[in-house]
């Protein structure tokens, strides 16, 4: 059976806004409990067909199926997220479908739980800091001007005014730099991140201390799941490579692949090899050079997935709870900084008037 990539639907995406992530989380897990039921993936679409919420979505998926398209690839076309692309990628044909769904259910349920809660926790720090700006401007444009004609320039360049004027000039230029710079490096990094190689871009990810760890662990979990999938069937191991090479799972996993699949084509062992690979865990290269058979080698790898899926939701756990009271602590820091630029002038004056 051929093998398409997903690479070759790419212009036959819909004009449509990418679909919610939590209405992909609904539409997958219902999905996930109709194959459950015995379902085939034809009759389980009709169903979720009957509300109105996915009509449209399953329709064209139906189509696509009909077609002769695999299941990733019709999801990847109604611009399904990458992460369910990626994991039914193989399952589609050769690996347990329902397995793989639900994996992709647990992976996009700890995704969505992180988004809502930084934009929780996020929501309240900006708008106080959009505050803080307008404050500011405030004390730049207007309240500092009366200051400064109320003391005079005879209180001297070292008085409690020049010092807060020169604060709040350093605060505000400061941020705006930060926020311009912030917005060219992103522009920068959309428009040149297709032409930089991954060798580069894994050694760029190694320098970066928060997301290198993070990253890891998924593109670890991505190969135990979908090496997990299709050992299940029986594939003996260097086949299993042999189908993933052409899989196009995940940029970082697929460049991996290609270099285990050469390595084990010229005859050597798969645990000479993934000790080099920065972005997978020690722990799969000691799961790996053990002489188990298929059905050992799955139940490990499942064993180990399901460790690095909560090791996972730790993380995003600790992340959260480090996140909200640095928030915190900054802007009570502004805010003293704020009340001491207003109050530190008023002073100056005083002893003016003494």
């Amino acid at each position: 059976m051929a093998f398409y990539t997903i690479n070759s639907f790419k212009k036959m995406q819909l004009t449509n806004s990418k679909i919610p992530l939590e209405k992909q989380y609904a539409f997958i897990y219902r999905l996930k409990q109709l194959i459950d039921h015995q379902y085939n993936l034809h009759d389980a679409m009709a169903i979720i067909q009957w509300d109105k919420e996915f009509a449209k979505v399953s329709d064209s998926i139906i189509q696509h199926l009909l077609n002769g398209h695999s299941l990733a690839q019709s999801l990847h076309v109604v611009q399904f997220d990458s992460t369910i692309v990626q994991f039914l990628t193989i399952a589609s044909q050769h690996g347990n479908l329902s397995q793989n769904l639900n994996d992709c259910c647990q992976l996009l349920k700890q995704q969505i739980d992180f988004i809502k809660r930084f934009k929780q926790l996020s929501v309240y720090p900006l708008i106080l800091l959009t505050v803080f700006l307008i404050i500011l401007v405030t004390l730049k444009v207007y309240i500092f001007p009366s200051f400064q004609s109320l003391i005079g320039t005879s209180s001297g360049s070292d008085s409690s005014f020049t010092i807060a004027l020169t604060l709040i000039d350093g605060f505000l230029y400061g941020i705006i730099t930060i926020i311009l710079f912030s917005v060219i490096g992103y522009l920068l990094f959309k428009t040149t991140h297709q032409s930089i190689s991954i060798q580069i871009k894994i050694k760029i990810l190694n320098r970066i201390p928060i997301l290198f760890p993070y990253l890891r662990m998924r593109i670890t979990f991505l190969f135990g799941t979908h090496l997990t999938s299709l050992l299940q069937t029986g594939i003996q191991l260097n086949d299993c490579f042999k189908l993933l090479v052409t899989s196009n799972i995940n940029p970082f996993l697929s460049y991996y692949i290609v270099k285990i699949d050469e390595h084990l084509r010229h005859g050597y062992r798969l645990d000479t090899i993934l000790p080099t690979m920065s972005l997978f865990e020690s722990e799969l290269t000691n799961i790996m050079q053990k002489d188990y058979n298929s059905q050992q080698l799955h139940q490990e790898l499942h064993l180990y997935a399901n460790f690095l899926l909560a090791k996972m939701e730790q993380v995003m756990q600790k992340w959260l709870k480090i996140i909200h009271p640095i928030f915190l602590s900054i802007l009570a820091s502004l805010i003293i900084f704020v009340y001491l630029s207003l109050m530190l002038p008023m002073f100056d004056y005083l002893n003016i008037l003494q």
